[in-house]
């Protein structure tokens, strides 16, 4: 094994292989074909690729259900499905000028049903994306995390954004673009603030309280170290995807609403106080590791900021008017006989 580390640094525990001689050191090392990953990519791909379709779908009947995919779109013809989108018809329960039944409440329900799917979809392909990175059989930790994060980050942006890239890039509609972007924007603030503290604290008291009933002679030998570890561990993972996406809505639709940059940063105010109340009463204490960078979030922010070049690029030129008003000479005028 101190030829496999020599060579390829740490060997992660759960990488297997066929047992050979190393042709370049000579020691004894785990070797797995090149070729057999590429295959177990492709098929993480097209699992994947399910999961993305069935995501999608549940895009397609919110926004059925919101009023923006109507008879006059673009993609009525294969996006349109009347059996669903009735609902916001007007005077019917979810219609966007709030002549339904409740404007103030039913409105809010498409968006909210949009992002509580979105989070159980995402749950379910976190089992299936950590099943996938394992099957995968990459041989270093760091190989296999950030094979894991690339697969999770892809997919959970894939269902923040892609209701806001429609709007922006087919209908070209800069009123429902900034529509649902502060509707999921707010929704999704509220949502974090809930599942990271509100609902684990209120779950693990009722857990304690149970268990407390069931064991009431029961005295560890150490209360603190006991409670500590009856707490879940604490994953980073999700509060820099929470970051990352949250930059993604600030700047790839910066054009459509220009105050999601102060919103967020009241919001990441907030977000400041309830992760420290999260590491330190929720979660258990977390190992320190020192590292020097935060790895491929680095690549994926860079790669996110080299987006909204070109996206506030289109939204400035096709979606919205702007580049009407300041070059009102590119377009054509009809004249229009009174």
């Amino acid at each position: 094994s101190s030829g496999i580390n020599a060579e390829y640094g740490e060997v992660r525990p759960g990488f297997t292989g066929m047992k050979r001689i190393s042709p370049v050191t000579g020691h004894p090392e785990r070797y797995f074909n090149p070729l057999e990953r590429v295959f177990r990519y492709f098929v993480s791909g097209c699992v994947t690729t399910v999961m993305l379709i069935l995501a999608f779908s549940v895009m397609v009947i919110s926004l059925n259900l919101q009023g923006y995919i109507h008879p006059y779109s673009y993609s009525r013809n294969y996006l349109l499905f009347p059996s669903i989108s009735w609902l916001c018809d007007e005077g019917e329960y979810f219609d966007p000028s709030g002549k339904g039944p409740f404007p103030s409440l039913l409105l809010f329900i498409p968006v909210i049903l949009h992002v509580v799917i979105i989070q159980v979809l995402n749950k379910v392909y976190q089992v299936v994306a950590i099943k996938l990175t394992e099957w995968e059989n990459h041989r270093s930790p760091s190989q296999h995390e950030n094979a894991l994060f690339v697969k999770r980050f892809f997919f959970e942006a894939f269902d923040c954004y892609i209701a806001l890239f429609y709007l922006a890039f087919v209908e070209k509609d800069i009123v429902l673009l900034r529509r649902e972007l502060v509707s999921l924007y707010t929704v999704d603030s509220v949502r974090r603030l809930a599942t990271e503290t509100i609902i684990p604290l209120l779950t693990r008291k009722a857990t304690r309280k149970l268990a407390d009933n069931d064991c009431p002679t029961a005295t560890p030998v150490n209360p603190r170290l006991a409670k500590d570890y009856d707490k879940p561990e604490y994953e980073q993972f999700d509060d820099y995807l929470e970051m990352v996406v949250q930059l993604g809505y600030v700047t790839l639709f910066a054009g459509a609403f220009p105050l999601a940059a102060p919103l967020s940063f009241v919001c990441n105010i907030l977000e400041l106080y309830s992760d420290v109340f999260k590491v330190s009463t929720i979660c258990r204490r977390p190992v320190v590791h020192r590292v020097t960078s935060i790895g491929v979030w680095s690549i994926l922010i860079k790669g996110t900021v080299l987006l909204s070049v070109f996206t506030n690029l289109y939204i400035f030129c096709f979606t919205s008017e702007q580049l009407m008003t300041y070059a009102p000479s590119l377009f054509p005028v009809l004249c229009v006989d009174t």
